[in-house]
């Protein structure tokens, strides 16, 4: 397999996980079936159904729901963590072109 048709088959892999997330957080915007921290006891454990659709965990709290809520949170730290380097590496780049380094010639 050459190097560009690995790479193209990770960037259709990333752009999917990327569009997956998105579709979450937009859906849990408008929709989610259940309260992200209301459980029932009655329904722990519960394999994935058309009631719960990924099923329930070990409070009975529906796990489709929740995954919808933490779609948001994922995209925070995503966007957060894009906006830190951005700007460590915007400052870091600045004073390298400005002082120079040891491969910088004085002619």
């Amino acid at each position: 397999m050459n190097p560009s048709a690995n790479s193209k088959k990770y960037l259709i892999i990333g752009t999917t996980l990327i569009a997956i997330v998105i579709a979450f957080f937009l859906i849990g915007l408008v929709w989610t079936p259940y309260g992200i921290n209301s459980t029932d006891s009655a329904s722990k454990f519960m394999a994935p159904c058309a009631e719960h659709i990924f099923g329930t965990d070990n409070l009975g709290r529906d796990v489709f729901s929740r995954c919808l809520a933490a779609a948001r949170y994922t995209l925070l730290v995503s966007f957060a963590g894009v906006a830190v380097a951005l700007a460590l590496g915007t400052i870091t780049g600045l004073l390298a072109g400005y002082f120079g380094g040891l491969l910088d010639k004085d002619d």
